[in-house]
This record gives C-alpha cells, structure tokens and sequence, in this order.
C-alpha cells in the first residue's frame, strides 16, 4: 500500500440488487465468499462491540506496517476479513456479505492502493458490519465507487451508507479533533501543520 495520503471527497454507491451486478462483479463476490468461510474467527460477534474494535484498530493507522493486526483484531470481534484483488470492471471498493444472522464478512479489494483509502474503506465496512447493513436484500453492503458526490442516478446516498460514512470519519479523525485544529491554524494550513496533524 502506497503510504502517502490524498484527500478525496468521500461517498457511497450501493448496488440495490442482485440483479444489478455484472459478471466480473459476481466472480469478485464468490470469491469473497469463498475465502469468507476459511477465514478464522476466534471470537463471538456482537453488535455491541463496534466501538471497542474501534478503539483496538485506531493506533494501527500510524504506522502502515501495523495493519498486519487488522485480521486478528477482527477475528477475535467474530467478524471474517478478507483481501481479493480489484477485477477489471467490477469498481468494487469493499463490502461486507453475511453468512448468517451473526457472521459477517468485511472484503477490501484494495483498489486504490493507498493507506488512507485502506483506513476509510475498513472502518466504512466494520460500521456495516456492526449496524447490520446488508442483511436485508433491500440494503446490500456492496459499496462500488466509494469516491464520489452521488450516485449515478444523481439521488443521494441511501441512510445505512451515510450512517457508515459518518462512523468511519468519526473513527479516523473525530470531529472536535478537526474542528480544534481548524480553529487553531486558520487561515494558514501549511503543508507543515498538515504533517503535524496527520
């Protein structure tokens, strides 16, 4: 993974059906699913959890070689990761599928390659995973396009992913963090105060 941030404006587009998905997307989703089921948990999922495995992943993110805990981390939270490589046309970012009522599957397919979209991405999923996002066939957890403003069809995200966004953001940077910092450097935001922020 490439360790250099970028910022990017953050937004979902969720695939509503089954139906919609291609074939190359389909092949990424069974594979998923097929590492899913031997990827070892350890623990018990509880929906209650989401903000200790928070707490367990946030010093992680300093140091990009500490992202070799992430699958522990998870595993002992009784959720499932797994790593398939992004294919041609399937534009999916990450997911999380379920298996049954308590065994979730949170996918990265590391498109991007960058650290930050690693982070985003994660946390984004673990807060479908612990909200029960994808459970439903009306709010499936395929996020595709995970940058950008809108959906195609120009309609705003749908609640669950807002709700997932907003979760991440707050586990990577909490708010008055950010806000503290913005009051304290504006109006000059040298590239040496971003460092020293990050």
């Amino acid at each position: 993974l490439d360790a250099t941030p970028a910022v990017v404006p953050v937004a979902s587009l969720m695939s509503t059906t089954y139906d919609a998905f291609n074939p190359s997307q389909w092949a990424w989703i069974c594979r998923v699913k097929k590492l899913g089921r031997a990827a070892p948990v350890t623990g018990r999922f509880e929906k209650r959890s989401l903000n200790a495995v928070i707490q367990s992943l946030r010093p992680l993110m300093a140091d990009p070689t500490e992202i070799r805990h992430v699958p522990r981390i998870l595993s002992e939270a009784g959720v499932r990761f797994v790593v398939v490589e992004h294919l041609a046309k399937t534009r999916i970012d990450c997911a999380c599928i379920w298996f049954d009522q308590s065994t979730p599957v949170v996918a990265l397919s590391l498109r991007y390659g960058r650290i930050d979209n690693f982070w985003f991405n994660l946390m984004h999923e673990i807060a479908h995973a612990f909200n029960g996002d994808g459970l439903r066939s009306d709010c499936l957890a395929i996020d595709i396009d995970l940058v950008g403003e809108m959906r195609p069809d120009g309609e705003p995200r749908p609640p669950h992913e807002e709700r997932a966004n907003k979760i991440a953001q707050e586990a990577l940077i909490p708010a008055h963090v950010f806000d503290d910092w913005i009051s304290r450097t504006t109006p000059l935001f040298s590239e040496a105060s971003i460092r020293n922020f990050a």
